[in-house]
């Protein structure tokens, strides 16, 4: 393929190549048979002798006459090597030309592609930008604590290797959902206990739901069940007994009411879920109660089976506790599932939608959030939402996992310190095995001493 501006170029090596064919074409001998052939061949030599021997004196001659008479003598045909030479330099030259123009034209890709990605690159650090001045501009809308993390008990003799796994390597957040409205910092019972496990390296997501009747240690010889411990300690005692009891060490979390849960999950149009008709008789109980607790309106089922849920009709789902549904397991233990349920369902929708209904659920939630995440804990988390996923098995779990419940009231374990070793290879991978700290072997054996277990 030729360029145009190779045109003049191209019609030169034409030229060039059709003056050297013409040179080097030579006249046939004609001649028949063997003897004409020898013949021929014989006539043609001796045609030649003389031709050439005539040639020469008429070369002589015309050379006297051409003196004689002043004028120039024709110039000597060049031979078909100088036109060979011709054209191998006039097509170096045009691949010369031509690997030139291709140069040019990858050095100005190159240049394009170049500008296109610091162009992205702009883009998306003035993506990042925008999204930290709207998460600093509405830092100030959340409830917080007058308590630091510090504060927060736990057991002082866990190696000091595995804290620094789970500060550094690991984010947890501890959720509380309290059934009052007004109230959030304590007074009201906590009836969502679920700890939030991020790995911050591959944003992999685990839920633990601690059950709301689960018995732990508060010092002493005294224990409690997890929700009154919230109603009256707040989220630093829920979370201290966590920690004392489970060699766990969470320091931040996050406390939101069921009114603010419906008008979210409103705002994310609802959710699509399965609801077995055992429910519908306690599920209908939850939304007229939720309704008139709240004042957000819904209506009541009129069947079971895989339909749409509003935010209050999903709300009193995940509160349904007292009922033994085939496929779930029975009381708290099938209501933390549901929980687990909705919320990755939850985080799927946000992970869906607009910039818009981002921004109306954060002034929503925010104004009704008790929490001590400080502002980089926020923004570094809204940088890497689009990260978060739970994994489609064994992403949840319900917390003892080998539970009882004696007296159809409390939760304890019938391997404490089993499923306290579970715990931690379940969260953070000690595949060796965890060696459970003495203090929590000492609460585990007062535990026994009391339940039998």
């Amino acid at each position: 393929m030729r360029y145009e501006d190779d045109y003049d170029e191209y019609d030169d090596y034409e030229y060039v190549r059709r003056k050297r064919n013409a040179s080097s074409k030579s006249r046939p001998v004609s001649g028949g048979g063997k003897n004409g052939t020898r013949s021929g061949s014989r006539s043609a030599a001796s045609a030649s002798r003389h031709s050439s021997a005539g040639a020469k004196g008429s070369a002589k001659s015309a050379s006297r006459s051409a003196a004689a008479s002043g004028t120039k003598k024709s110039p000597a045909r060049k031979s078909t090597a100088y036109y060979d030479y011709y054209e191998e330099d006039k097509l170096a030259a045009v691949d010369k030309k031509r690997k030139s123009r291709s140069e040019k034209q990858k050095k100005a890709k190159k240049k394009r592609r170049r500008l296109i990605a610091v162009i992205a690159l702009e883009m998306v650090l003035l993506a990042v930008v925008l999204v930290f001045i709207w998460g600093i501009s509405k830092y100030d809308m959340i409830q917080k604590p007058n308590w630091g993390k510090s504060e927060v008990p736990r057991n002082t003799d866990i190696a000091e290797e595995v804290v620094e796994q789970m500060l550094t390597g690991y984010t947890d957040i501890m959720i509380f959902g309290v059934d009052g409205i007004s109230t959030l910092e304590s007074g009201a019972g906590g009836d969502v206990n679920i700890l939030v496990h991020i790995d911050n390296a591959t944003g992999e997501v685990k839920l633990v739901s601690f059950y709301r009747d689960l018995y732990l240690n508060t010092g002493g010889n005294s224990f409690r069940k997890l929700t009154d411990i919230y109603r009256s300690d707040g989220p630093m005692g829920a979370m201290g007994a966590l920690n004392t009891n489970l060699d766990l060490n969470i320091e931040q979390f996050v406390t939101v009411n069921w009114a603010t849960v419906a008008e979210t999950i409103n705002l994310l149009d609802g959710i699509d879920i399965l609801v077995p008709d055992e429910m519908m008789r306690e599920i209908n109980g939850y939304i007229t109660e939720t309704v008139e607790t709240t004042g957000i309106g819904s209506t009541q089922l009129a069947g079971g089976g895989f339909q749409h849920l509003d935010g209050v009709q999903t709300v009193a789902f995940c509160r349904i506790r007292h009922i033994n549904v085939p496929g779930y397991s029975i009381a708290d233990y099938g209501r933390t599932e549901r929980q687990r349920e909705v919320i990755g369902l939850l985080l799927q929708r946000v992970k869906e939608s607009d910039l818009n209904t981002i921004g109306s659920i954060a002034d929503l939630m925010l104004p009704a959030t008790y929490t001590n995440l400080e502002l980089a804990d926020v923004l570094g988390m809204i940088s890497r939402v689009l990260t978060y996923h739970i994994p489609d098995e064994d992403g949840t779990r319900g917390y003892p996992f080998n539970q009882i419940s004696p007296d159809n009231s409390m939760v304890i374990s019938t391997d404490t310190l089993g499923d306290i070793q579970a715990l931690h290879e379940y969260l953070y991978g000690t595949e060796d095995g965890y060696t459970v700290s003495e203090s929590a072997r000492n609460i585990a054996k007062k535990l026994t001493n009391i339940t039998g277990y």
